[in-house]
């Protein structure tokens, strides 16, 4: 189940700084990874996946909304929060960012999210395949005791990729 929990990962894929770990787990299904966030962060961003089933690599978002496209395709970009090309995610699913009411920013109702212990993702085996699957991409709220908010690449330190092996 994607909860939002990394407690029941094992195999971890990398440890970044500030606190972050990716972790991976399979079964003859499908594909989870969380990544485990610091305390004070949101879960949200973009990873861009390529694996051997996909003629081009997609872009994945999350954040209060989920969707998809393939990398470059800018028409198929959503543009705004209402657009209608919002959660046409397809054999894919993630935490979103919880709404949790409003509250007043510089003046205005603006809405409120809660914070998150970790980001995590389902994927089909069926769409995304085996194979070596690279991600690129970021989280973008990540709590750093130095910073405060800020964005995380998710490719290791002097690495294009996170790169790992799926199963059949």
């Amino acid at each position: 189940m994607v909860d939002g929990n990394c407690s029941e990962y094992s195999n971890m894929l990398v440890e970044y700084p500030d606190g972050v770990t990716a972790y991976k787990f399979e079964d003859a299904g499908s594909v989870w990874l969380c990544f485990k966030l610091p305390e004070g962060s949101y879960p949200s961003g973009e990873l861009i996946l390529s694996t051997p089933e996909l003629e081009q690599p997609l872009v994945i978002h999350f954040s209060a909304q989920l969707g998809e496209w393939q990398l470059g395709d800018k028409d198929a970009e959503p543009k705004v929060a209402t657009s209608d090309k919002w959660w046409n995610n397809k054999d894919w699913i993630g935490t979103v960012s919880r709404f949790n009411g409003m509250e007043e920013f510089e003046g205005e109702p603006s809405p409120r999210f809660l914070k998150a212990d970790a980001q995590e993702l389902q994927f089909s085996k069926s769409r995304f395949g085996a194979g070596e699957w690279r991600l690129s991409g970021a989280l973008w709220a990540v709590n750093s005791k130095e910073s405060g908010l800020k964005r995380l690449n998710i490719s290791p330190e002097g690495q294009e990729y996170l790169t790992f092996m799926v199963t059949k």
